[in-house]
Protein backbone atom coordinates (compact mmCIF):
# COMPACT_ATOMS: atom_id res chain seq x y z
CA UNK A 1 0.00 0.00 0.00
CA UNK A 2 1.53 3.35 -1.03
CA UNK A 3 1.57 6.55 1.05
CA UNK A 4 -1.53 8.00 -0.61
CA UNK A 5 -3.49 4.81 -0.02
CA UNK A 6 -2.39 4.69 3.63
CA UNK A 7 -3.55 8.26 4.10
CA UNK A 8 -6.88 7.40 2.54
CA UNK A 9 -7.46 4.50 4.91
CA UNK A 10 -6.75 6.62 7.97
CA UNK A 11 -9.00 9.57 7.28
CA UNK A 12 -12.71 9.51 7.99
CA UNK A 13 -15.06 8.97 5.07
CA UNK A 14 -18.27 11.00 5.27
CA UNK A 15 -21.46 10.14 3.42
CA UNK A 16 -21.61 13.58 1.82
CA UNK A 17 -20.53 14.30 -1.76
CA UNK A 18 -19.96 17.42 -3.81
CA UNK A 19 -21.58 17.10 -7.23
CA UNK A 20 -20.89 19.91 -9.72
CA UNK A 21 -20.03 22.22 -6.83
CA UNK A 22 -23.25 21.48 -4.98
CA UNK A 23 -23.11 19.33 -1.87
CA UNK A 24 -25.55 16.44 -1.80
CA UNK A 25 -26.78 15.20 1.58
CA UNK A 26 -26.22 11.76 2.99
CA UNK A 27 -27.76 10.01 5.98
CA UNK A 28 -25.72 11.47 8.86
CA UNK A 29 -22.96 8.84 9.04
CA UNK A 30 -19.15 9.11 8.99
CA UNK A 31 -17.11 6.02 8.17
CA UNK A 32 -13.49 4.95 8.49
CA UNK A 33 -11.57 1.89 7.41
CA UNK A 34 -10.39 -0.58 10.05
CA UNK A 35 -8.52 -3.69 8.89
CA UNK A 36 -10.03 -3.40 5.43
CA UNK A 37 -13.61 -3.00 6.69
CA UNK A 38 -15.73 0.15 6.34
CA UNK A 39 -17.00 0.93 9.83
CA UNK A 40 -19.31 3.57 11.25
CA UNK A 41 -17.13 6.11 13.05
CA UNK A 42 -19.60 8.88 13.90
CA UNK A 43 -23.38 9.33 13.87
CA UNK A 44 -24.30 12.96 13.18
CA UNK A 45 -26.64 14.51 15.71
CA UNK A 46 -30.02 15.27 14.17
CA UNK A 47 -29.23 13.27 11.04
CA UNK A 48 -31.25 10.51 9.45
CA UNK A 49 -29.33 7.65 11.07
CA UNK A 50 -29.68 9.09 14.56
CA UNK A 51 -33.39 9.71 14.02
CA UNK A 52 -33.81 6.09 12.88
CA UNK A 53 -31.91 4.82 15.94
CA UNK A 54 -30.77 1.43 14.66
CA UNK A 55 -27.26 2.14 13.37
CA UNK A 56 -24.49 2.11 15.99
CA UNK A 57 -20.87 3.23 16.00
CA UNK A 58 -18.66 0.27 15.05
CA UNK A 59 -21.18 -1.34 12.70
CA UNK A 60 -19.63 -2.54 9.44
CA UNK A 61 -21.03 -1.38 6.09
CA UNK A 62 -21.69 -4.33 3.79
CA UNK A 63 -23.83 -3.03 0.93
CA UNK A 64 -25.55 0.08 -0.40
CA UNK A 65 -28.84 -0.39 -2.27
CA UNK A 66 -27.96 -4.03 -2.80
CA UNK A 67 -24.44 -3.36 -4.09
CA UNK A 68 -21.64 -4.98 -2.08
CA UNK A 69 -19.11 -2.31 -1.00
CA UNK A 70 -16.72 -4.54 0.94
CA UNK A 71 -13.18 -3.90 -0.17
CA UNK A 72 -13.92 -0.35 -1.43
CA UNK A 73 -12.54 1.35 1.69
CA UNK A 74 -9.48 2.66 -0.15
CA UNK A 75 -11.80 4.29 -2.70
CA UNK A 76 -14.12 6.06 -0.33
CA UNK A 77 -15.72 8.11 -3.07
CA UNK A 78 -17.17 4.91 -4.61
CA UNK A 79 -19.54 4.06 -1.77
CA UNK A 80 -19.95 7.68 -0.68
CA UNK A 81 -21.44 8.58 -4.06
CA UNK A 82 -23.82 5.65 -3.65
CA UNK A 83 -25.04 6.81 -0.23
CA UNK A 84 -25.57 10.49 -1.01
CA UNK A 85 -28.33 11.76 -3.26
CA UNK A 86 -31.19 14.22 -3.62
CA UNK A 87 -32.62 15.51 -0.37
CA UNK A 88 -35.72 13.58 0.59
CA UNK A 89 -34.78 10.41 -1.32
CA UNK A 90 -33.98 7.10 0.41
CA UNK A 91 -31.06 4.66 0.45
CA UNK A 92 -30.86 1.09 1.78
CA UNK A 93 -27.79 0.15 3.82
CA UNK A 94 -26.81 -3.35 4.86
CA UNK A 95 -24.60 -3.48 7.94
CA UNK A 96 -22.97 -6.05 10.17
CA UNK A 97 -22.76 -5.85 13.96
CA UNK A 98 -20.71 -7.95 16.34
CA UNK A 99 -17.94 -10.47 15.89
CA UNK A 100 -17.78 -14.21 15.31
CA UNK A 101 -20.82 -16.27 16.19
CA UNK A 102 -22.47 -13.20 17.73
CA UNK A 103 -22.33 -11.22 14.48
CA UNK A 104 -25.57 -10.46 12.70
CA UNK A 105 -26.52 -8.42 9.67
CA UNK A 106 -29.41 -6.01 9.27
CA UNK A 107 -30.75 -3.51 6.77
CA UNK A 108 -32.02 0.02 7.21
CA UNK A 109 -33.69 2.35 4.76
CA UNK A 110 -32.74 5.94 5.56
CA UNK A 111 -33.95 9.27 4.25
CA UNK A 112 -31.27 11.52 2.80
CA UNK A 113 -31.07 15.02 4.23
CA UNK A 114 -29.19 17.39 6.49
CA UNK A 115 -30.07 17.93 10.18
CA UNK A 116 -31.54 21.28 9.12
CA UNK A 117 -33.76 19.49 6.59
CA UNK A 118 -35.11 17.11 9.24
CA UNK A 119 -35.55 19.98 11.69
CA UNK A 120 -37.63 21.74 9.05
CA UNK A 121 -39.74 18.61 8.53
CA UNK A 122 -40.31 18.33 12.27
CA UNK A 123 -41.29 21.99 12.50
CA UNK A 124 -43.67 21.58 9.57
CA UNK A 125 -45.22 18.53 11.28
CA UNK A 126 -45.72 20.57 14.45
CA UNK A 127 -47.34 23.38 12.47
CA UNK A 128 -49.70 20.85 10.88
CA UNK A 129 -50.62 19.44 14.29
CA UNK A 130 -51.20 22.93 15.69
CA UNK A 131 -53.34 23.78 12.68
CA UNK A 132 -55.43 20.63 13.09
CA UNK A 133 -55.86 21.38 16.80
CA UNK A 134 -56.97 24.92 16.05
CA UNK A 135 -59.42 23.66 13.43
CA UNK A 136 -60.84 21.22 15.97
CA UNK A 137 -61.16 23.94 18.58
CA UNK A 138 -62.86 26.20 16.06
CA UNK A 139 -65.28 23.44 15.09
CA UNK A 140 -66.14 22.86 18.74
CA UNK A 141 -66.53 26.59 19.34
CA UNK A 142 -68.87 26.92 16.36
CA UNK A 143 -70.93 23.99 17.62
CA UNK A 144 -71.19 25.61 21.05
CA UNK A 145 -72.13 28.91 19.46
CA UNK A 146 -74.90 27.17 17.52
CA UNK A 147 -76.23 25.66 20.74
CA UNK A 148 -76.21 29.06 22.43
CA UNK A 149 -77.96 30.62 19.43
CA UNK A 150 -80.66 27.96 19.56
CA UNK A 151 -81.11 28.57 23.29
CA UNK A 152 -81.39 32.31 22.71
CA UNK A 153 -83.99 31.72 20.01
CA UNK A 154 -85.97 29.50 22.37
CA UNK A 155 -85.88 32.18 25.06
CA UNK A 156 -87.02 34.77 22.52
CA UNK A 157 -90.01 32.62 21.65
CA UNK A 158 -90.82 32.30 25.33
CA UNK A 159 -90.61 36.08 25.68
CA UNK A 160 -92.97 36.61 22.77
CA UNK A 161 -95.40 34.13 24.28
CA UNK A 162 -95.14 35.79 27.69
CA UNK A 163 -95.57 39.22 26.16
CA UNK A 164 -98.66 38.06 24.29
CA UNK A 165 -100.07 36.65 27.49
CA UNK A 166 -99.36 39.89 29.27
CA UNK A 167 -101.07 41.96 26.61
CA UNK A 168 -104.10 39.66 26.67
CA UNK A 169 -104.37 40.00 30.41
CA UNK A 170 -104.00 43.76 30.19
CA UNK A 171 -106.86 43.93 27.67
CA UNK A 172 -108.98 41.77 29.93
CA UNK A 173 -108.14 44.08 32.82
CA UNK A 174 -109.31 47.09 30.82
CA UNK A 175 -112.49 45.30 29.85
CA UNK A 176 -113.08 43.96 33.36
CA UNK A 177 -112.73 46.99 35.62
CA UNK A 178 -113.98 44.97 38.53
CA UNK A 179 -111.19 42.33 38.44
CA UNK A 180 -110.64 40.77 41.85
CA UNK A 181 -107.38 41.07 43.83
CA UNK A 182 -106.38 37.49 42.95
CA UNK A 183 -106.37 38.36 39.24
CA UNK A 184 -104.16 41.37 39.98
CA UNK A 185 -101.66 39.19 41.87
CA UNK A 186 -101.49 36.74 38.98
CA UNK A 187 -100.81 39.59 36.57
CA UNK A 188 -98.03 40.96 38.80
CA UNK A 189 -96.52 37.48 38.97
CA UNK A 190 -96.69 37.12 35.20
CA UNK A 191 -94.95 40.49 34.81
CA UNK A 192 -92.24 39.41 37.23
CA UNK A 193 -91.64 36.24 35.23
CA UNK A 194 -91.40 38.18 32.00
CA UNK A 195 -88.87 40.58 33.48
CA UNK A 196 -86.91 37.68 34.95
CA UNK A 197 -86.89 35.95 31.57
CA UNK A 198 -85.74 39.19 29.91
CA UNK A 199 -82.88 39.56 32.39
CA UNK A 200 -81.94 35.93 31.83
CA UNK A 201 -81.83 36.52 28.08
CA UNK A 202 -79.68 39.62 28.57
CA UNK A 203 -77.35 37.58 30.78
CA UNK A 204 -77.12 34.84 28.17
CA UNK A 205 -76.43 37.31 25.36
CA UNK A 206 -73.32 38.73 27.07
CA UNK A 207 -71.22 35.50 26.91
CA UNK A 208 -72.51 34.88 23.39
CA UNK A 209 -71.19 38.26 22.27
CA UNK A 210 -67.90 37.67 24.11
CA UNK A 211 -67.57 34.23 22.54
CA UNK A 212 -68.25 35.68 19.11
CA UNK A 213 -65.42 38.17 19.66
CA UNK A 214 -63.07 35.38 20.76
CA UNK A 215 -63.92 33.37 17.64
CA UNK A 216 -63.25 36.39 15.45
CA UNK A 217 -59.84 36.85 17.08
CA UNK A 218 -59.09 33.12 16.84
CA UNK A 219 -59.96 33.10 13.14
CA UNK A 220 -57.66 36.08 12.61
CA UNK A 221 -54.81 34.27 14.38
CA UNK A 222 -55.50 31.11 12.38
CA UNK A 223 -55.47 33.06 9.11
CA UNK A 224 -52.14 34.64 10.07
CA UNK A 225 -50.66 31.24 10.96
CA UNK A 226 -51.80 29.80 7.62
CA UNK A 227 -50.21 32.74 5.81
CA UNK A 228 -46.92 32.36 7.72
CA UNK A 229 -46.92 28.62 7.09
CA UNK A 230 -47.44 29.13 3.35
CA UNK A 231 -44.63 31.66 3.27
CA UNK A 232 -42.39 29.23 5.18
CA UNK A 233 -43.17 26.39 2.76
CA UNK A 234 -42.63 28.60 -0.29
CA UNK A 235 -39.28 29.68 1.11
Amino acid sequence: MNGNATSATRRSMSAVSNIHGRQQPGVGLFFHEVNGRIMVKTIVSGGSAERDGRVQVGDVLIAVDGTDVRGSGNSGHVFRNMIVGPEGSTVRLKLLRGEGVNAFGYEVELLRGSPEYFAGLEQERKYEEELMELKLQLKQALAEEQQVAEEVERVKRLLVAERGEKERREREQEQLAAAIDDDKQQLIEALRKVEGARRDVDTRLIPVQEHEQELTEELARQTEKDRLRKEYIEE
